[in-house]
């Protein structure tokens, strides 16, 4: 899957994390990716400045990608 992909699959999912189940996995599940190709495809750089990588590539705001991970814990 393209980062582009995972963007639009996160813009159309993310505002409705809190209130459709099925979206609040869809999102729990890109922060999962994400977090595996920051550790497993990009090279250079700390864990964070590979997330921040990642997430770019996807035009996701690591705000957002902050809040959905303090939900999953």
């Amino acid at each position: 899957m393209e980062p582009e992909e995972i963007g639009q699959i996160w813009a159309a999912h993310y505002s409705d994390r809190g209130s459709d189940p099925g979206s609040g996995q869809i999102c729990s599940l890109i922060c999962l990716m994400l977090r595996q190709r920051a550790v497993l495809e990009i090279v250079g750089g700390n864990f964070a400045v590979r997330l921040a990588q990642a997430l770019a590539a996807a035009g996701i705001p690591i705000e957002q990608f902050d809040a959905c991970e303090a939900e999953i814990k």
